[in-house]
């Protein structure tokens, strides 16, 4: 169901081969530190908050937790049956949104921030990756209206009315809002491989903002929204978190990736940090924090089981 690099890996643990750096890449990262103290992250303020996905309580199943940016108290969100993925927060910090498979199918849910309230906001076939529009009025999912499907990005009003297609694919996934409210970003399969995408919201203007090649999937808009970090796949058999400056058409490499795989990226709310996944060699995911400029990567989660896809609360609770 899901086009992310990512989750496609988070499933089994891999061997994963080094490899170079794709020439004309910066490479702005240092050595992961190990370990991460409580009360050193780059957090934006008390109270900051990353929710993310784990298996933690059950390994057959994912559910949405939710964690402070300084690596203190963890906690699970939500206990019904499914499998939960893709946590977003609402703009106001109250709400977050997800993904529940219940096989066949996978939909839209929203839960308040304490957990209670849980409801369905859509109830398609297969719903995922849902974003929240920067006033709180709209969300962006990618929907499949069938197995054969390949997937197409759609708009829906918050209390669930009025679904509708705003890209027609083929295979249109990982829908992220960009701060001004007049585009969304997401990735789409162009010639084999993943590119990133941004469409106004009225769908007019698309155009393609990375490199056709390797896949660019995950895109992720800063809070400035002049920058967006996304996965990029190499022919090394790993990923590397990378930003694009939209103005200027750059791109800036924040991790190597040697040994690992890194993907997923959030933006913390002042733009000066990001998490993202990281699946080191022979060892399960976890969500780890770095600095916007790649510098002092730190492991947040550290935990046995496997933690994915984090998303960064805009406001403190």
């Amino acid at each position: 169901m899901r086009e992310r690099l990512v989750p496609s890996l988070i499933i089994t643990v891999l061997m994963l081969s080094s490899g170079c750096r794709e020439p004309g890449a910066t490479d702005a990262s240092s050595r992961p530190e190990p370990g991460f103290p409580p009360g050193t992250s780059g957090s934006a303020g008390p109270g900051s908050r990353i929710a993310f996905m784990s298996n933690r309580a059950d390994p057959r199943e994912f559910k949405i937790w939710v964690i402070g940016a300084d690596g203190s108290g963890a906690h699970g969100l939500i206990g019904a049956a499914g499998s939960d993925s893709a946590p977003a927060w609402s703009p106001d910090g109250a709400r977050i949104a997800f993904a529940r498979s219940l096989l066949p199918a996978s939909r839209i849910f929203v839960v308040n921030a304490d957990g209670s309230g849980e409801h369905a906001l859509t109830g398609g076939f297969l719903d995922a990756d849902p974003t929240w529009s920067p006033d709180g009025t709209r969300l962006a999912f990618q929907r499949r209206t069938t197995g054969n499907d390949p997937g197409a990005v759609y708009l829906i009003n918050a209390d669930g009315s009025e679904a509708r297609p705003l890209t027609t694919g083929p295979d249109d996934a990982n829908p992220s809002w960009s701060p001004g409210g007049d585009a969304v970003a997401f990735q789409r399969k162009d010639n084999g491989a993943s590119r990133i995408y941004v469409v106004n919201t009225d769908g007019s203007n698309l155009r393609a903002v990375t490199a056709d090649g390797a896949d660019s999937v995950d895109a992720a808009w800063s809070p400035g929204g002049d920058r967006i970090a996304f996965t990029r796949s190499t022919p090394g058999g790993y990923s590397q978190i990378r930003v694009l400056d939209v103005p200027r058409s750059t791109e800036e490499t924040l991790t190597t990736g040697r040994d690992e795989v890194d993907g997923a990226p959030a933006w913390s709310p002042d733009g000066r940090s990001i998490a993202f996944y990281r699946q080191r060699r022979n060892d399960v995911g976890e969500v780890w924090v770095m600095n916007s400029d790649g510098s002092a990567p730190r492991n947040l989660t550290l935990n046995p089981a496997i933690d994915s896809l984090p998303a960064w609360a805009s406001v403190p609770p």
